[in-house]
């Protein structure tokens, strides 16, 4: 009956210590789909830039951007938003 209890024990703190790190549950923290189109006064209102890469966790290369805390999945090979990024990157991380 100890030992059970043990196994559980060590079962739950290595499931406290997995999710502590940081691991992504999957791909909810993916971007899915992406906008091609940025609607008029959008990147004004940008107060962060994030870099989603095309691995094994994620499916698509993005752009994504946090808008009124709403993030935004964007192409990223829509020249307008890469040449946002180079002038505006440094102050948005």
């Amino acid at each position: 009956m100890a030992s059970r209890v043990l196994v559980l024990l060590l079962l739950l703190l290595v499931y406290i210590a997995v999710t502590q790190q940081g691991l992504p549950p999957s791909s909810a923290s993916c971007c899915t789909q992406l906008a091609k189109r940025i609607p008029k006064n959008m990147l004004q209102k940008v107060t962060k830039v994030q870099f989603q890469k095309k691995d094994g966790i994620c499916s698509l290369k993005a752009i994504v951007l946090l808008v009124e805390n709403q993030l935004k999945c964007m192409d990223p090979t829509n020249r307008v938003l890469q040449q946002w990024v180079r002038r505006h990157r440094p102050r948005l991380q």
